[in-house]
Formats: C-alpha cells, structure tokens, sequence
C-alpha cells in the first residue's frame, strides 16, 4: 500500500490544534539570536521563546553564509552545526507521471508481456526505479533517482527531465516516447536538491555521523533541541525516524519544565 503521508500531516496538525498551538507559515527563519531568551528571526516577524526545537531539513544546517536557506544561529549552536556537517546529505529527484489510464494493469498488456501486475519496475535507464498504485488502478507512476546520479541531473530543466522520464518508460513498455507523451496528462518532477529551505533528501552515514548524532542530540542549555531523521541511529525509515526524533526532543523538553522522566 502506499503510505498516506498527508494523513500523518492532518494528524500532527490537529493534535497541535487541539493543544492550543499557534502555527505560523510562510515565515522562514532568517536568524537565531539568544539574550535573555531565545529570539527567532523570521521574513516577517520576531518571536521570543525560551525553548525552541530545530527541525528543519538537513539540507538547511549545511548551508554556508549568504547562500539561500541559510541561518544565522548564536555561536552556543555552532558545535551542532558543524556536526550536521558531517552527516551525508543525498539528493533526491522524483518524477510524477499521471497518465490516460493504468495501461501497465491492462490484461491485453500483461498478457502481451507475461507478467504480473507490477508495483516496482526496476530499469537500467537513468531512471532505474518508477512504482505503480497497485493494487489501486489510479494511473500515476512515480520515478525515483537518488544519490549521485541525481546530482548529475540537479541543474537540468525540468523539460530536459521529463523527456529524460519518458525515455525511461519507453524502454519499459515498449513504445515510443511521442505514444507515452500523447497519453501523459500532467507531469510533476520535483528536485528535491534544489528546493528552497530543504536543498537535499535523506541523510546517509559517514565515518563521522555517529558521533555527530551524539552531538546533535543533546540539548543545548535546555534552550535549543534538534529533530529530524537525521538524528536517530540506526534508523534507515526516514518518516518513522522523523516521528521518533520528534518525540524524543518533545520528552526531554517537557522533562526540562516538569524536571521529572517521561
């Protein structure tokens, strides 16, 4: 089944809601200042807080001054910062192709090519991984380029993309890329390498992250805490990682105010 990652979002935000949280968007954080409290910077506005918990994508901390995304945190964070730098920081390139119909389910297709209903199709394209919506019918395929390849193609257009795209499953099911492209009805491509406030996709070990997560981990002055997937060991779920660096964090929070173990 395909996970349903908007029901995990409408979960969080309604439990937060329900807490009494004020949720803010469209405000990226620009700056990190401490005083007597902790004053976070925004596009739009300053927020003095007493605690505040990092969670912003591992891409973010291993931006260098001046470069889009990045933030300037007090020199009491520098030590974690220089940690996140020595996680691995992977790209991601994802290709959303939704088509006419689930031609790849037809009988007369499978029958033609003798072979099960797919979920994964694994090529030797430059897109080796696409998967279907089986044993849903819904007509989107989704294409996957990770690690260094994705690198290659991080400054291609997202034209030169899609042609890249429909190559691929042309080599799949057999017909020529014109016949796919007649049958295309949107096309999504998102390079996760070049979005703003993310600039990558999932963090990979290096000789080094584990005792960067060690750092990471741990508070600093019971002011600032960090989460991400990027944070737990021996984890390779990113979302579950995610989930659990969050509640760890949320714990010593709360363990700071009440002074009692949860």
């Amino acid at each position: 089944p395909i996970p349903n990652y908007w029901a995990v979002i409408d979960f969080l935000l309604k439990a937060c809601l329900q807490c009494k949280a004020t949720i803010k968007t469209n405000e990226p954080v620009v700056e990190i200042n401490t005083t007597r409290n902790v004053e976070v910077v925004t596009t739009l506005a300053k927020y003095n807080c007493r605690k505040i918990l990092i969670a912003v994508p591992l891409g973010i901390l291993q931006r260098s001054k001046n470069s889009a995304g990045y933030i300037n945190f007090p020199s009491s964070v520098v030590k974690h910062i220089k940690a996140a730098k020595k996680i691995g920081s992977g790209g991601v390139i994802k290709f959303l192709f939704e088509f006419d119909e689930a031609f790849w389910l037809n009988k007369k297709f499978l029958d033609k090519k003798n072979i099960p209903a797919p979920s994964y199709i694994f090529t030797d394209t430059k897109i080796p991984t696409w998967w279907t919506q089986y044993p849903a019918d819904y007509p989107l395929l989704t294409g996957w380029v990770a690690g260094p390849d994705s690198h290659k193609m991080k400054n291609y257009s997202p034209r030169k993309l899609k042609k890249i795209g429909l190559e691929a499953l042309s080599s799949v099911f057999s017909m020529p890329p014109e016949a796919l492209n007649d049958r295309l009805k949107t096309a999504t491509i998102i390079n996760w390498i070049k979005e703003p406030y993310i600039f990558g996709g999932y963090s990979y070990p290096t000789l080094q992250t584990e005792m960067a997560r060690n750092i990471i981990s741990e508070p600093v002055g019971n002011s600032f805490y960090f989460a991400g997937e990027y944070v737990i060991k021996d984890s390779s779920s990113t979302v579950d990682a995610a989930l659990q660096s969050g509640q760890e964090a949320a714990k010593k929070i709360l363990r700071a105010y009440s002074g009692k173990s949860l």
